[in-house]
């Protein structure tokens, strides 16, 4: 407690690195302290009023003893008996009222000089459990900081990986128009199905599962694709599947996301090879396009 009282601000420093768990045992301990406090003040009030009590009874006893002492001085000569007895009664209540008096001055001292120590008492107490409760906050605001700054850092190593890993796969590549592999546009001549990494940059067609809504998918093989409509992403297609901006050569991720803008998907290898994107444009029939069918 002198700790506290000669230094409270030196006293919570020591406790900035303490565990929270600790900390608030800390403060559990100064609040019952502080409680300990009140009691002990209460307690020297109650003891001064129960002193005043007493004096003034001693007081009555003192005045009932005069009173008789007068009424035996009257009766001196019939009473002498009484008049010592009476006299004795009221030397004792004097004493008594004199110690009752003196008991009084001591317990009103102790109160006034115990106050005045405990008024100072509970407010260093109560100064020092402010400064660890704010303590307490800061440290509870740093860690839920800290434990949010973990997290996106997680995230972002997640997202980085994902990102990784994608770059890193490999997925089917497939003729536009399978009926004919030597019709080939391809750089190295090749046109045979194969695969490759994801972020190498591949011609991009893509599939639907429903009817064209938005002008850009067709269904010219409707015997072995009659659920599937291919896009070019051409719109009108050009004749004779002629380039221009809408054609696009983009890597795996671009590729799959340019087809979701378009309300489609990625076509699946098998999809490609049964012809369900043949004809939509671009002279994409005779390139090798991305298929959403990855490396077994």
């Amino acid at each position: 407690m002198q700790r506290i009282l000669l230094d409270p601000k030196k006293f919570v420093t020591g406790f900035s690195k303490v565990d929270p768990t600790e900390l608030a045992e800390v403060l559990s301990l100064l609040r019952k302290l502080l409680e300990t406090s009140e009691d002990q003040e209460k307690a020297l009030v109650d003891k001064v009023t129960l002193e005043k009590a007493k004096a003034r009874e001693t007081a009555e006893v003192l005045e009932k003893a005069e009173t008789k002492d007068s009424q035996t001085a009257k009766a001196l000569e019939s009473a002498e008996n009484a008049l010592a007895t009476a006299n004795q009664a009221s030397d004792e209540a004097d004493k008594a009222y004199q110690k009752q008096k003196k008991a009084k001055g001591e317990a009103e001292k102790a109160l006034s000089d115990g106050q005045g120590a405990l008024d100072n008492e509970q407010e260093v107490l109560n100064l020092v459990i402010k400064m660890l409760g704010d303590l307490q906050q800061q440290q509870e605001e740093q860690q839920e900081e800290q434990q949010e700054e973990q997290q996106e850092e997680q995230q972002e190593e997640q997202q980085q990986q994902e990102q990784e890993e994608e770059e890193t796969a490999y997925y089917w590549l497939v003729k536009g128009r399978v009926n004919d592999l030597n019709d080939c546009e391809e750089e190295d001549t090749s046109c045979k199905a194969q695969t490759d990494n994801s972020a190498n940059e591949h011609a991009v067609r893509c599939c639907s599962d429903t009817a064209d809504t938005r002008a850009k998918f067709y269904q010219f093989e409707k015997k072995t694709c009659s659920s599937v409509w291919g896009s070019s992403l051409q719109d009108p297609i050009l004749s004779p599947g002629a380039i221009n901006s809408q054609c696009q050569f983009l890597a795996w991720a671009q590729a799959n996301e340019a087809c979701q803008s378009a309300g489609g998907r990625l076509c699946t290898k098998k999809e490609v090879e049964q012809s369900c994107t043949a004809g939509t444009g671009c002279r994409f029939d005779k390139y090798l396009v991305w298929t959403s069918t990855p490396k077994a």
